[in-house]
């Protein structure tokens, strides 16, 4: 987490000892920086991470493929055309008209035409 401080400080972490300059941010830990912000609130702020977004594009210039991804429930979903890719909280995130997905999220074609179908059940009613 990146840290800044407000005045400048002087302060000791897991037993070295930092100087901390207004403008300067300073990475640390997030379990040091969540105790630092404790001691001091008045005297530190967290800095946000910058977040890079560029279009997506294979360096060749040819078409982006279509990608698939895995939802909440375990479905993978897709295909959806990448717009753009960005660099957002610690991970690489693909922007499509779907909305955002995290690299993490990705699946293969292969995974996406092999899942089960799903079957529909209709609610009981009274």
């Amino acid at each position: 987490m990146l840290i800044e401080a407000l005045t400048p400080l002087k302060v000791r972490v897991n037993g070295r000892e930092l100087l901390l300059d207004p403008g300067r941010p300073q990475d640390l830990s997030d379990d040091e920086a969540r105790r630092l912000l404790a001691k001091v609130p008045d005297q530190v702020r967290v800095v946000s991470e910058p977040v890079v977004i560029e279009p997506a594009r294979r360096l060749d210039d040819t078409a982006v493929q279509p990608i698939y991804w895995e939802d909440c429930t375990g479905r993978i979903i897709g295909p959806a055309v990448p717009e753009f890719v960005a660099e957002a909280a610690g991970g690489i995130w693909i922007v499509t008209t779907a909305g955002w997905v995290s690299a993490k999220q990705l699946r293969s074609r292969q995974a996406f035409e092999g899942q089960p179908l799903m079957h529909v059940i209709e609610p009981i009613r009274e």
